[in-house]
């Protein structure tokens, strides 16, 4: 589907300078299909609840698609299951696409440079992640003991990108057997991942999981499940210990590198 009003491809700049980034007062936008939760507040109190896509995207907001009208100024409240995030936004415009769906442009409340599971994306985005990194440091350094502070400065978890990758895992059942299983990752980080799972597990589970891409093997345990609309269930996992090495990425982010205190 294709509109004079949208882009049709990734946009392209000629690699701007730092300082023409931090005066530009918008980022790259570049073309992303990912299917969020979308959640409309309504006059009554209720909310509707329901699943749009995304088809261009920047640190900033994005374009997506919608089943039910909305009108420019009404908020929203987008979650992205593939980073675990959510924030607020407002529809910036709207636009009828078919009989049963709109074009919607929304903006975010605050610029959200980590909102979108891109593992590469554009080299403006990463002023917003300063900024936005800078800011949280100023914050707990105004609202946490000096002593404190120098404990836990910087973020506490490291960046997650999306990365699908063949994992094997062992998983102990309760009647004392080992459920061994082929699954596939989704989004990962030095600390863990999200992975889709064919048998239910509960949070606190604990099993093995093998990446063959590195012959690594890590003992982990389960944080958090949820059931997709297609059956399989999506469970959140998190290494024994923060593990660099087990994901085969050949240019992982910048702070995956673990610093030695």
């Amino acid at each position: 589907m294709s509109s004079p009003h949208l882009p049709v491809g990734p946009a392209v700049d000629n690699s701007p300078s730092p300082a023409t980034i931090a005066n530009r007062r918008r980022s790259t936008r570049v073309w992303h299909e990912a299917a969020l939760l979308v959640s409309i507040p309504m006059l009554d109190g209720s909310s509707i609840k329901l699943e749009g896509r995304t088809f261009a995207v920047n640190v900033h907001g994005g374009l997506l698609q919608l089943p039910v009208d909305v009108h420019p100024g009404q908020t929203m409240q987008l979650t992205n299951p593939a980073t675990q995030m959510t924030e607020n936004c407002h529809v910036v415009r709207s636009e009828r696409a078919t009989e049963s769906q709109l074009k919607v442009g929304f903006a975010f409340e605050r610029p959200s440079p980590y909102f979108w599971a891109i593992p590469y994306p554009p080299e403006d985005w990463a002023f917003w992640r300063q900024k936005r990194d800078s800011r949280s440091e100023t914050t707990n350094a105004q609202t946490a003991p000096s002593a404190v502070t120098v404990v836990q400065r910087g973020r506490r978890r490291s960046t997650r990108g999306w990365h699908e990758a063949t994992l094997l895992v062992r998983i102990p059942m309760p009647d004392s057997s080992i459920v061994e299983k082929e699954v596939k990752s989704f989004a990962v980080n030095v600390q863990g991942g999200l992975l889709r799972l064919s048998i239910d597990v509960q949070a606190g589970q604990t099993f093995e999981v093998m990446n063959p891409a590195t012959q690594l093997v890590r003992g982990c345990r389960v944080v958090r499940t949820e059931r997709a609309v297609e059956g399989y269930l999506k469970v959140a996992f998190a290494f024994d210990e923060p593990s660099p090495h087990f994901w085969a990425i050949a240019h992982p982010p910048e702070d995956w590198e673990i610093k030695k205190p």
